[in-house]
């Protein structure tokens, strides 16, 4: 799903000039003659990424609302050139298609596909958006928002999915009361993201976001397993993430069989 260097360098450079606090884009190289690969380079930006540290600390009120705040301003960032709408109903057939590239699905990981396809809502209105904004992807200095990394899934659609990725219980680390990324309450997420021009999250959609992050993350984490059974670098990285399959498909047991909408 990673964007070309080039897509991601470009969107980069919409957020950057829409006021997104985003690392600055300086050059593109993208024929891959100077080290084997495209690239791009930004500005430096001093922070820490640690979730664990972020995790640990006992209040994270003051991040949680410039989080908040640097989410509306994707949102509000207006569309990118040449970038295609996708509907909920389009990120679900993405994830059918990476499923039916899979072998031994996890039947739980298929019913949520199943639920997935039943519940996709109409679309709204789209927007720049993230699809990685989670905690360990963003720098932080003391209390203070550095920048918001790692642009390579951003696109255009449902603004709610970014929430709901932010939000889902597979993001949290240890901290699972800490509905808003691990960091701390979801209200102080969203209060500060619509008094920063955010629209008014509906929790049902967010919920329908939240399952989807589940599910799109085992699916990763599966593909991921695989890379590290060819031999693919760094395999102890690509193992790890394909252990939390198992836990992925029990969570998504619960959340398809017996939803309970999150807390306002």
């Amino acid at each position: 799903e990673s964007r070309s260097k080039a897509d991601e360098f470009a969107i980069l450079r919409h957020a950057h000039a829409a006021g997104v606090p985003v690392p600055a884009p300086l050059w593109l190289e993208p024929t891959g003659s100077v080290i084997g690969r495209a690239f791009l380079l930004s500005e430096f930006c001093a922070g820490d990424a640690d979730r664990q540290a972020l995790f640990a600390r006992p209040d994270n009120d003051a991040v949680l609302a410039q989080l908040g705040s640097a989410l509306a301003q994707t949102h509000g960032a207006g569309l990118p050139a040449e970038r295609v709408p996708e509907t909920p109903r389009d990120r679900v057939e993405t994830l059918q298609e990476w499923a039916c590239d899979l072998e031994s699905l996890p039947r739980d990981i298929i019913a949520g596909l199943d639920w997935l396809d039943a519940h996709a809502p109409e679309p709204v209105a789209p927007t720049l958006v993230h699809r990685d904004f989670r905690t360990g992807n963003f720098l932080i200095a003391g209390d203070r928002l550095v920048a918001v990394l790692d642009w390579e899934f951003a696109g255009v659609g449902d603004p709610h999915e970014d929430i709901g990725w932010f939000c889902a219980a597979c993001w949290r680390g240890d901290n699972l009361s800490r509905e808003a990324g691990g960091l701390g309450e979801r209200s102080v997420f969203l209060t500060a993201y619509a008094k920063a021009g955010g629209q008014t999250a509906e929790p049902e959609r967010v919920y329908f976001w939240e399952v989807f992050a589940h599910i799109r993350w085992a699916l990763i984490a599966m593909q991921q397993a695989r890379r590290a059974e060819a031999g693919e670098y760094p395999v102890w990285e690509l193992e790890e993430a394909g252990n939390r399959v198992p836990g992925l498909a029990r969570d998504i047991a619960e959340m398809v069989t017996g939803p309970v909408l999150p807390s306002p």
